[in-house]
């Protein structure tokens, strides 16, 4: 089984592990943009593999990976930077759009790398040189005041075990009222009803108190568009719950 195209849960990995662990399953985590034709980092996981985060691994043999703050410096194991991506696979650019491309497709001097493809990721490099990725760097919202990572958000909460309730998967959006008053909730797969008081003192012991969701709605699955992604404008409306 090869999987990409969105964060690979571990709850998932453990369910495909314990359905076919007879048949000694084969899983894939596979990572690569269009841009970067297609595929540039694969991570084959362990048959008895148990750890909280999935990791996208290591660069394919004909690609090089290189992890950048906003200056454009290679960022230290563990800290969180742009993924950037070299190598055979790179593309020219983008047809007929001259400034996306320049954006996009660089040539810095301090990298030997040649063209490098900016991908508007946000990853680290583990120490044993695996890498972990943590979503979109447009997944940051700034509310009130302060940036959020939307992804800590949902990790969080699928660390959730109070009351034997598991948090099957976890979307978190911003919410913006007509009174300007911007707020988060985050939307749930559970096969319980949720016990969000339980829930906020969980995440008071994890997170500041400004990337609390106000509100907690539960789900049975989540909207997908004809691409396979999720449609968020399919997401229940939170101002009529």
């Amino acid at each position: 089984i090869m999987a990409g195209g969105e964060i690979l849960p571990p709850q998932l990995v453990q369910q495909y592990l314990q359905t076919f662990r007879a048949d000694k399953p084969v899983m894939t985590n596979n990572y690569g943009p269009t841009e970067c034709t297609v595929q540039s980092a694969a991570f084959t996981i362990p048959e008895h593999w148990n750890e909280a985060v999935v990791p996208i691994g290591r660069p394919m043999p004909n690609e090089q990976i290189y992890i950048l703050d906003h200056c454009g410096q290679p960022v230290p194991i563990g800290v969180y930077g742009e993924l950037c991506i070299a190598g055979d696979g790179v593309a020219r650019g983008y047809i007929c759009q001259p400034e996306l491309t320049a954006e996009k497709f660089t040539e810095p001097q301090h990298i030997p790398a040649g063209k490098l493809y900016h991908t508007g990721d946000l990853a680290r490099w583990r120490s044993d040189g695996l890498i972990e990725f943590f979503g979109r760097y447009d997944d940051q919202v700034k509310l009130r005041g302060f940036r959020v990572e939307l992804d800590e958000i949902r990790k969080a909460l699928l660390d959730y075990r109070e009351s034997g309730q598991i948090i099957h998967d976890a979307v978190i959006i911003p919410v913006q009222k007509e009174s300007d008053d911007q707020f988060l909730v985050a939307y749930l797969i559970s096969d319980q009803k949720l016990k969000t008081r339980k829930m906020r003192g969980f995440l008071g012991e994890k997170l500041p108190s400004y990337m609390i969701p106000r509100r907690f709605i539960r789900v049975d699955s989540f909207p997908m568009n004809l691409s396979g992604k999720l449609d968020l404008k399919e997401l229940p409306d939170p101002m009529e719950e």
